[in-house]
């Protein structure tokens, strides 16, 4: 028996990855094998499974709140044949995971219990067989078809349809059949790019985040029109920030970067298109690897793929910003008197989308004076540079009684959600007091329930129009003022010159009574 193969069976009946057959590689039985090992070594976490014409691994901690739909992780083995290191890539990821898990690691019981992840070590069963067949002392040669032609007139074996190139988005015909990059005559033509899009892509629930393990060059490439896509704007700050978690000798970069030729009709585009963020990583080199070497690069790999795992699920918070009320300007004293806004954000600072739904209770006393106007929401991104704010009808709303309402949403990665909730008051003299309660919660992953209570007094607050009623009144205290200054001062002026006016009286009456003093009719002598 050979060495690599004494190494295979030890591996084999220890449930352990271990060294190949292929130079320390695992061959297409040795894979299925580890497939099977991994499920029986760790039950409660992976298991085997056939999904189209793909061998899957998946891992799921479904005794951790089975009843939420976790976001679908994809970790893929490339699309091509001739990078075995790929698929050993993709296995020791999934044995890290489940190993450091039941360990109790921290981060690796977060990636278990929060996300459902997809491990196909092999896409392209048929390149990946004959490049073990064709293998010859540490050369292993690269297929990029899914051989469909092979034995035809090509003059080389890796003919047929590229299925890496055969995705709808941007899908362009390459005229030359005979080209390792014939995306075929039209797309989803290769029988592993259809079967892939029937199993991922065909239903609701499109992977939220795809590892694409591929090729050598130590690098993590990500999509070339990744900022034409919707999703993929939160992507680009994604990206900016693994900038500094990658290995230090690789590098991240768009494709088209890569070789100048945009590669439209690929994966690592239509994925982006879908809502789906992808890296496509190229690893380290692939022959006469060491149990050693193996181990260096899985790690790695794993602990970025840690990282960014960390990084892409939800983080979520929930605050209350304010309560006030505006009076309706010029309404005649007729109903409605008011106006209560009540303001609530949301903050979803990860990568993926944030499905919620709110529940509000006002808490009014007097709930009959009160009715709800309307709902502005404000999602503010810090990818986009100004706001979207949009009113949402009152069908959109499902009210329970006059004051009570809950509504589901969606929050875009990296995204500020504030609802202002605008309640009609009725009655003038109704009661001012509120004891609000606000409950945010997930419909899809799970998330704990942030619950918001407060209570209070409703003050009345100056808005406009309000402003400008009281400079009306500023200005009618003013002038009220001056005229009382100036009635004060006549008021003065008047008792002066009643004053000097009596005294005048009062002398000339006392002139007139004085004997020495003759009378206007007496002679003079």
């Amino acid at each position: 028996m050979k060495f690599w193969q004494l190494l295979s069976f030890l591996f084999l009946t220890q449930g352990h990855i271990s060294l190949g057959s292929l130079e320390g590689y695992l061959n297409s039985s040795e894979i299925l094998s580890t497939l099977s090992n991994l499920a029986s070594q760790y039950p409660s976490l992976l298991s085997q499974s056939k999904l189209g014409i793909f061998d899957v691994l998946v891992l799921k901690n479904s005794s951790y709140h089975p009843e939420y739909t976790k976001p679908l992780i994809l970790v893929l083995g490339g699309f091509y044949g001739g990078y075995p290191l790929s698929a050993f890539q993709v296995l020791e990821i999934a044995e890290h995971l489940a190993l450091n898990s039941k360990s109790g690691d921290p981060t690796a019981n977060f990636i278990s219990n929060i996300f459902e992840i997809h491990f196909i070590p092999v896409l392209n069963k048929k390149a990946y067989q004959y490049m073990e067949e064709n293998y010859y002392q540490g050369f292993f040669p690269v297929i990029k078809t899914g051989m469909e032609n092979y034995q035809g007139n090509c003059p080389s074996p890796d003919n047929g349809i590229n299925p890496y190139h055969n995705f709808p988005y941007m899908f362009e015909i390459l005229q030359d059949p005979c080209s390792n990059d014939y995306g075929g005559e039209f797309s989803s033509d290769s029988e592993i790019t259809y079967n892939f899009l029937y199993t991922y892509y065909s239903s609701e629930r499109v992977p939220s985040f795809s590892f694409n393990y591929q090729g050598t060059g130590n690098l993590y490439k990500i999509p070339y029109a990744y900022s034409n896509a919707s999703i993929s704007l939160a992507f680009g700050v994604l990206v900016n920030n693994t900038l500094s978690i990658i290995p230090n000798d690789y590098k991240v970069i768009q494709s088209y970067e890569l070789t100048n030729v945009s590669e439209y009709g690929t994966y690592l585009d239509y994925s982006i298109s879908n809502m789906t963020g992808i890296f496509e990583v190229a690893l380290g080199q692939e022959a006469n690897l060491t149990k050693d070497l193996i181990i260096e690069e899985a790690d790695k790999n794993y602990n970025t793929f840690t990282s960014i795992m960390e990084m892409v699920y939800v983080k979520r918070n929930f605050y209350f910003d304010y309560v006030n009320e505006s009076k309706i300007v010029d309404n005649n004293n007729s109903e409605p008197y008011s106006n209560v806004e009540f303001a609530f954000t949301v903050t979803n600072e990860n990568y993926l989308p944030f499905t919620h739904q709110l529940k509000f209770n006002p808490g009014f006393k007097d709930s009959d004076s009160f009715q709800l106007k309307k709902i502005i929401c404000d999602l503010a991104s810090i990818y986009i540079p100004q706001s979207n704010i949009y009113v949402m009808d009152s069908t959109k709303v499902s009210l329970t009684d006059a004051t009570i309402f809950e509504f589901t949403n969606i929050a875009p990665g990296y995204s500020n959600f504030t609802y202002f909730i605008i309640y009609e008051r009725l009655r003038l003299n109704s009661g001012r007091d509120y004891n609000y309660q606000a409950t945010l919660s997930s419909s899809v992953y799970y998330l704990e329930d942030k619950v918001l209570k407060g209570k209070g007094k409703i003050e009345m607050t100056n808005d406009d129009n309000n402003g400008s009623d009281n400079e009306d009144e500023k200005k009618g205290v003013i002038v009220g003022f001056v005229l009382l200054i100036v009635l004060l001062i006549l008021v003065f002026i008047a008792g002066v010159v009643f004053y000097c006016a009596r005294r005048r009286h009062d002398f000339e009456q006392k002139f007139n009574q004085d004997p020495r003093i003759p009378q206007a009719n007496e002679a003079r002598i």
